[in-house]
């Protein structure tokens, strides 16, 4: 048998024109106004994440009613003309879901001009947007830009650079090996060198 779902009418509901006004008017904004409201990442396709709120609902009575999921929505990426910062998001993230106060589902990746609503709807869950994260764990792979100007880059499974040229000015303090051109800078040696044998020792 389904739960039941008790209303929200107070016994003083009834009571006067304006209490009943009062009740339609809260009604409106509770049931169909949507701003923002914490989720948890429940499924990811792509940019596109399914969600569900953190924050239950509550009937006339004060218990809980459970949310559920919100299906489907656009993820933020910082991403400006060519370039991006690629963060996509996992399940079990935690982020802010914000709605549009109109339709949006016109508005597309395809999207340079602006287009008439879809439907006459307006702050609905949905027409929401993804943004992560708050309340997460601490991570593991970062860049920490620190207010003194220095910046710590940690990245605990390697880190890879893919450019035709790298421009470094300045000093360059190096505790491991380096491999340029697939040659050790700390283990390769020289030979054909008459200095006492026919090859040099590693370097120190």
């Amino acid at each position: 048998m389904a739960e039941t779902v008790k209303g929200q009418k107070k016994p003083n509901t009834a009571g006067s024109s304006y209490n009943s006004l009062q009740f339609m008017v809260q009604q409106a904004i509770r049931n169909q106004v949507h701003t923002a409201i914490p989720v948890q990442v429940q499924a990811v396709d792509g940019l596109f994440v399914d969600v569900l709120p953190l924050v239950s609902n509550v009937d006339g009575f004060g218990e809980t009613v459970e949310p559920t999921t919100i299906y489907h929505l656009p993820v933020f990426r910082y991403h400006a003309g060519v370039g991006a910062v690629i963060l996509d998001p996992v399940v079990g993230d935690k982020g802010l879901a914000i709605f549009c106060q109109s339709d949006s589902s016109t508005v597309n990746e395809g999207t340079n001009t602006p287009q008439q609503p879809g439907s006459f709807r307006r702050f609905s869950m949905s027409d929401g947007f993804y943004i992560g994260g708050f309340h997460n764990a601490a991570p593991t792979v970062y860049i920490e830009i620190q207010q003194d100007g220095h910046i710590i880059l940690t990245a605990p499974a390697g880190l890879t650079v893919t450019s035709p040229s790298a421009t470094f000015s300045g000093t360059m303090d190096i505790s491991g090996d380096c491999t340029i051109g697939g040659i050790s800078f700390l283990s390769h040696v020289h030979g054909g060198v008459e200095s006492g044998g026919s090859t040099t020792s590693t370097p120190e």
